[in-house]
């Protein structure tokens, strides 16, 4: 992962919306970037006004998203014809797969290499990612990627919010747009 003077000038968004209300999400979630030419990495700060209460008892990839307070992560390279989830807890579970546009999700075949780790403090918590270009059956950084963002909030996606609201969790066609440069 970074180190934390790497994460200064990243870009930053914290304004994760409630999709069914149209309004601002119920706890604050913020998203910071960087890339080089062999990954992403993402750092995600969730605000949390009881850390005491957070849910994550998944233990693998299937029932994460089944009741835990939750991130995720959807990156979509449209040359590819596929987007990428990738997901996980704040004790360790993860969760991975790659979607074929207009086609199935593919769990058992795919087994990428990406890194996350986490750390809960009083009244939020911290979570880094570092997903490779390669996990994206990419060489480099796209031109443009389409991604989004949400948060699993005690058992409630919406109430957690999305960085690009949607109307399904896999609704890639309204992804926000990131320009590599």
């Amino acid at each position: 992962m970074l180190a934390e003077a790497d994460w200064q000038g990243a870009a930053f968004s914290s304004d994760f919306r409630d999709w069914e209300r149209q309004t601002n999400a119920l706890v604050e979630t913020g998203v910071a970037a960087r890339f080089d030419d062999q990954a992403l990495y993402l750092a995600l700060v969730c605000a949390d006004p009881d850390t005491a209460r957070l849910e994550a008892s998944a233990s693998g990839e299937r029932n994460l998203w089944a009741g835990d307070d939750a991130l995720g992560i959807l990156l979509y390279p449209q040359a590819q014809g596929c987007y990428y989830q990738f997901g996980f807890n704040s004790k360790r579970a993860r969760f991975d797969q790659q979607v074929v546009v207009g086609g199935k999700a593919l769990y058992d075949d795919y087994r990428p290499e990406w890194q996350f780790a986490s750390t809960v403090h009083p009244q939020y918590w911290l979570a880094e990612a570092r997903i490779p270009w390669k996990a994206m059956d990419l060489d480099r950084p796209p031109e443009t990627l389409r991604v989004n963002f949400f948060r699993s909030f005690r058992y409630n996606a919406v109430e957690g919010g999305f960085w690009s609201p949607t109307p399904s969790v896999h609704g890639y066609d309204y992804f926000g747009r990131v320009n590599f440069e």
